[in-house]
């Protein structure tokens, strides 16, 4: 969509992915299903939705907070039980892409140390590690999951993480 819109590189090389919030969370994802697409992601603060911890987004749809509150949640991600091996198993996305020798992106992960989502993006982080995955984890002090970091750390990633010619 991007190099039908605008004047831009088709060159993996050239490409990234960046999100903060669910937006990161996207990003996470969409990078690790399509790692041919991008050279690097950025997740900020991206800790809510897909998660590299199955059986995490399984009791999450299994149980009653993400039912009664937000009801799209769910419907996003189908039934518990029909999670594993679909196209939002990111952790068997991942795997798969390393047993085939595909070039990964470089991850950058950004969360702050009063959000709460930390326990969440550091398990996957974690598990991105384990895997063999190159991430780079950032987690700065007395920040919570608002514009304050978000604005700092998108700033940081253009200036310094993401790959962009100069």
């Amino acid at each position: 969509m991007i190099q039908t819109l605008f004047a831009s590189s088709p060159e993996r090389e050239d490409n990234f992915i960046m999100g903060y919030a669910m937006g990161g969370n996207v990003a996470l994802g969409t990078a690790l299903m399509h790692p041919e697409r991008y050279k690097a992601c950025v997740d900020i603060s991206g800790g809510i939705g897909m998660t590299l911890d199955t059986q995490a987004l399984r009791q999450e749809l299994d149980g009653d907070h993400f039912r009664k509150n937000f009801p799209l949640y769910n419907a996003s991600f189908g039934e518990s039980g029909q999670l594993e091996g679909s196209i939002y198993d990111i952790a068997a996305a991942a795997r798969k892409h390393l047993a085939e020798g595909k070039e990964v992106c470089d991850f950058h992960v950004i969360c702050g140390s009063e959000e709460f989502i930390r326990a969440r993006v550091e398990r996957d982080v974690a598990l991105l590690r384990e895997m063999g995955y190159p991430i780079n984890y950032i987690c700065p002090e007395g920040y919570t999951h608002d514009f304050v970091l978000w604005d700092q750390y998108i700033k940081l990633a253009l200036d310094q993480l993401l790959p962009l010619r100069r």
